[in-house]
């Protein structure tokens, strides 16, 4: 149950950082402060409003500043416009590489990949089966290599542990 959690908080953390917009955490989220669902605790002063350091997730402070690192690498993430269809600057591709169809985007897919800058893929996989993949080619080769291990290094050889997320960085053009 705590591993579900866990890969839940890591998935929504995902979502939120390598979103295009400002990204809004609140304090004590980057080391698994909660809440407990309170989300009008401002007029509390007690213990459900007040960061205790000493029992911060060290593990899930440093996934946090991984993933804001990422951020800043990715161009499309970190530029100030909006993207536009056909720039560039991302395209959503279904767990076999093809993109979107309008029944995938109407009813939703529980496995997606991201291109963002034509050089960065995010997996996300929200089942509880491990995923393999289908991956871009260009010219007969994978255009991606083997994930990074900023994010997890449990990925191995095109299957991704259920609800999970990985990134992959593209071969410069």
């Amino acid at each position: 149950m705590i591993e579900r959690r866990r890969d839940s908080v890591h998935a929504l953390l995902v979502t939120l950082l390598l979103s295009q917009g400002t990204p809004m955490l609140l304090a004590g989220d980057e080391h698994g402060h909660s809440q407990h669902g309170n989300n009008n605790a401002y007029c509390q002063d007690n213990a459900l409003t007040w960061l205790d350091w000493g029992k911060a997730n060290r593990g899930l402070t440093a996934f946090t500043a991984a993933l804001i690192h990422l951020r800043r690498r990715i161009p499309a993430l970190t530029g100030n416009r909006w993207w536009q269809e056909g720039d560039g600057s991302v395209r959503w591709l279904n767990q076999h590489a093809q993109p979107l169809s309008a029944d995938e985007w109407q009813h939703g897919v529980m496995r997606l990949q991201i291109q963002l800058s034509e050089r960065w893929l995010i997996t996300l996989n929200a089942t509880q089966k491990s995923q393999i993949w289908n991956y871009l080619r260009e010219n007969g080769t994978p255009f991606f290599r083997s994930p990074e291990r900023a994010i997890r290094s449990s990925w191995m050889s095109g299957m991704g542990p259920r609800t999970e997320c990985a990134y992959f960085k593209g071969r410069k053009p």
